[in-house]
């Protein structure tokens, strides 16, 4: 345990500093992580029907870190008011509050936990209620008019097709609604409304081309190691294992980052989670985690892409931003925001992450449904829908526009987007005791989600917005890459521009 004390001893410069502050970089997603086996089991019980909803657990869910974490953020409060510098002062203020405030938040999660197994507690609804609003005030609740547009888009891809067989039976279902029978019970699921709201905008093809030639400018040395690994190392093995296996993945990170920084003078590392299945940045630890259950990456293209998302954006802008008078810009900004803004830096440095994946395979922006469903399902949640109503809805509307061509579809593909379905799902679910009825003990819809994913979706919206309004200004699209902001937040612009620029 730290020294209470010890933050008020620190140089404010390395005390904001995730490596020495990693309470500045804390993740609320990470305690909501299960245990490998019993998540499987789980899913594997959900997906041949044998339970309504599953049983989510949570190891992680620590109330006495998070009473710890809640005191060393304290200390950074109580050390920031005391600089001299009113930028300095609100800005470490902002986002130590921000942090606080998920950790906050999840020990109302954690209490609600406790009691959800007894349902007729008398003062369960309003922990629930107390619960989702902590999680709305930090994560934003979804807007009609991007839901209704969300509609018109999935819509408008679908109703273009033309569909036989089961496909044809599986959009009426995703229509007019479905039911399925588990353990005796009958549960019906609403069809998915459609919308007479504008289709989504798409990312400008010039600003993608314009992205794409500053990223290979840039990286050309990363681009160039990843070349040479393709030639040297996957070509020369067998055909059909001519793939980036994790392990691939953790040697190519590693040496990405051995090219930017040989002496390790930031302490970023590249770690190996044997458990995870996804690759990620980790801000607290200063590290990209490559996941030991990932899918192989099947392409060079892929493989550049995956670099530029998690080590040139998420890890390049916390090691730019580190290094700048103001290091919370490498922890990430969270600030005050003017109407129409966002106030938080991580809904748009994932929208310019995800935009920098598709500058390299091309210029042209088109939705998937993978952009859309997390959006999709806490819209669906706020309906009153349950894990198994969501997850009902998505696997239809992701098998339909994942289809490239008109017909059918076979059971392999049914089941592909099942399994991703329950995956999205699972992921809008995390924190809520997902057994506890959607109603509640006066009959109305119980609303429990976890929206932090609404910030996918949101960040495309901006990256749109930025590249309309940025188009012909290089300087900030390099700006982008500097610091932990959300240029589009003039409070953030400005701190940005003063320190980072």
């Amino acid at each position: 345990m730290k020294n209470p004390h010890e933050h008020n001893q620190v140089p404010i410069q390395e005390l904001l500093n995730p490596r020495h502050s990693p309470e500045l970089g804390f993740q609320s997603y990470e305690m909501l992580q299960g245990n490998t086996e019993s998540r499987a089991a789980q899913m594997h019980a959900f997906l041949s029907d044998s339970i309504r909803n599953p049983e989510l657990d949570y190891p992680r869910l620590n109330t006495t870190e998070l009473q710890h974490g809640i005191d060393a953020l304290n200390d950074i409060l109580d050390v920031s008011q005391e600089q001299d510098s009113k930028a300095l002062r609100d800005a470490v203020w902002d986002s130590a509050s921000y942090r606080m405030a998920e950790m906050y938040w999840l020990m109302s999660v954690a209490r609600l936990q406790n009691m959800a197994t007894d349902p007729q507690d008398p003062s369960l609804d309003a922990i629930a209620k107390h619960t989702q609003e902590l999680n709305e005030e930090l994560y934003g609740v979804p807007e009609k008019h991007i839901t209704q547009s969300v509609l018109s888009e999935i819509w408008s891809q679908i109703d273009g097709k033309t569909l036989h067989g089961t496909a044809e039976t599986i959009k009426h279902e995703l229509e007019h609604g479905s039911q399925v029978v588990i353990a005796y019970e009958t549960i019906q699921t609403p069809g998915l409304k459609r919308s007479e709201a504008p289709r989504l905008d798409t990312i400008p093809p010039g600003f993608l081309g314009d992205l794409r030639e500053q990223l290979y400018r840039d990286n050309a040395d990363i681009v160039s190691l990843v070349d040479g690994f393709w030639e040297t190392v996957i070509l020369q093995r067998p055909e059909s294992e001519r793939v980036f296996t994790p392990e691939d993945m953790f040697e190519l990170f590693t040496k990405t980052h051995a090219l930017r920084d040989p002496h390790n003078t930031s302490g970023v590392q590249v770690v190996m989670d044997p458990h995870a299945t996804a690759l990620s940045w980790e801000t607290p630890l200063m590290a990209v985690k490559i996941a030991g259950r990932r899918k192989n990456i099947t392409d060079k293209e892929t493989m550049l892409a995956k670099i530029f998302h998690e080590y040139v954006v998420h890890g390049g802008r916390a090691i730019e931003g580190s290094k700048t008078e103001l290091p919370v810009l490498g922890s990430g900004l969270f600030t005050e925001a003017q109407p129409g803004e966002s106030s938080d830096y991580l809904t748009f440095e994932e929208g310019l992450a995800t935009a920098c994946e598709l500058a390299v395979h091309s210029s042209e922006h088109e939705w998937d449904f993978g952009m859309l469903d997390k959006y999709l399902a806490i819209s669906l949640a706020y309906e009153g829908r349950d894990f198994r109503q969501v997850y009902e809805t998505l696997w239809r509307a992701r098998t339909l526009m994942g289809m490239k061509q008109d017909g059918d579809i076979d059971q392999a593909g049914i089941v592909k987007a099942q399994k991703s379905a329950y995956l999205a799902t699972l992921r809008v679910f995390r924190g809520t005791p997902s057994a506890l009825s959607r109603r509640t003990q006066d009959g109305e819809h119980r609303i429990l989600t976890f929206n932090k994913d609404l910030a996918y979706l949101k960040g495309k919206m901006l990256i749109i917005d930025f590249a309309k309004q940025y188009k012909d200004n290089p300087a900030m699209l390099q700006l982008a890459f500097k610091a932990k902001s959300d240029l589009l937040n003039s409070r953030q612009r400005s701190l940005s521009v003063q320190y980072a620029l």
